[in-house]
């Protein structure tokens, strides 16, 4: 029985980094366009409010101004309701990514390992599930190495090129030749939301 730090994984772990920069970037823009659009529509609510303490509107043309603004509120309340939907979608979708990349390469590497069984554990003052163990059992550096070399070849693979269309390594583009294109790697494409923790994964037999 083997352990490693999940908490490192997630900090140290390339993927889960350029992953995470990506969602951070795309989440800050939407929560941006929220907050750009949420100014907006506080300034013209309280010019609306400005004009009706000085008297400057009639009732009929308050009314229908009061309408439409109670309109533009609740689609703004709408509108921000969904971007935070999708926001969360990114974040949950990004985590996965990372998880099933992990256990991906745990399955892999105790193929070969044959390991009884790999525990990750979590926490920083009191690990849980793992609080106390030797540190020979810790093979955390050695699933960062493997997971970080891992996802380098990803990022090896050169664009296509040309009319070539995604084939997969070695087999005939269009041309009808064996040509020199990778193929279409499908590989995650990535805020410091903690993994779901999967306390103990049993990988096989040893």
């Amino acid at each position: 029985i083997v352990y490693f730090n999940l908490d490192r994984v997630i900090e140290e772990y390339d993927m889960a980094n350029d992953l995470r920069s990506v969602v951070e970037t795309k989440v800050g823009s939407i929560q941006q366009e929220i907050n750009r659009r949420g100014s907006k529509l506080e300034k013209d609510v309280k010019a609306f409010q400005d004009k009706i303490d000085k008297g400057l509107l009639t009732r009929s043309v308050a009314e229908v101004q009061g309408q439409k603004l109670q309109e533009q509120q609740n689609n703004f309340q709408q509108y921000a309701a969904q971007k935070q939907q999708e926001m969360a979608e990114e974040q949950q979708v990004m985590l996965n990514q990372i998880a099933d990349a992990i256990k991906t390469f745990l399955d892999d590497f105790n193929a070969e390992k044959k390991y009884a069984m790999i525990i990750s554990t979590q926490g920083a003052v009191l690990p849980a599930p793992v609080a106390a163990a030797d540190p020979e059992l810790d093979i955390t550096d050695e699933i960062l190495e493997g997971l970080n070399a891992e996802y380098v070849k990803t990022k090896a693979v050169p664009p296509l090129q040309g009319r070539h269309r995604p084939v997969q390594w070695k087999s005939l583009c269009r041309t009808g030749k064996e040509c020199g294109c990778q193929g279409v790697q499908l590989f995650p494409a990535v805020p410091g939301i903690p993994l779901p923790r999967q306390d103990a994964v049993r990988l096989g037999r040893g």
